[in-house]
């Protein structure tokens, strides 16, 4: 029910390739992963690979993001390191 980190980075950017323009978010999401891959996240659990892609669709910025939603926690975590960010 999960799989590695650095797998689900690598299909991510195969499988949202030709969505990236759209997902004003991914090229972060993507470093967000790889930089936590060694430490908090070294799976991705089914829930944040299922969501994950209307996430992306949905948000096009963190500023957007409503905490009150039903997001996984990896996503909540990835939203706290964008605004820790600026």
């Amino acid at each position: 029910k999960t799989i590695p980190t650095p797998l689900a980075i690598q299909l991510w950017q195969i499988v949202l390739n030709k969505q990236k323009n759209s997902m004003k978010l991914l090229s972060e999401w993507l470093a967000f992963c790889e930089k936590v891959q060694d430490k908090d996240m070294k799976a991705v659990s089914r829930d944040v690979w299922e969501q994950v892609y209307d996430f992306l669709r949905e948000t096009q910025s963190v500023d957007e993001y409503d905490d009150n939603g039903a997001w996984p926690v990896a996503i909540d975590e990835f939203v706290e390191y964008m605004q820790e960010k600026k």
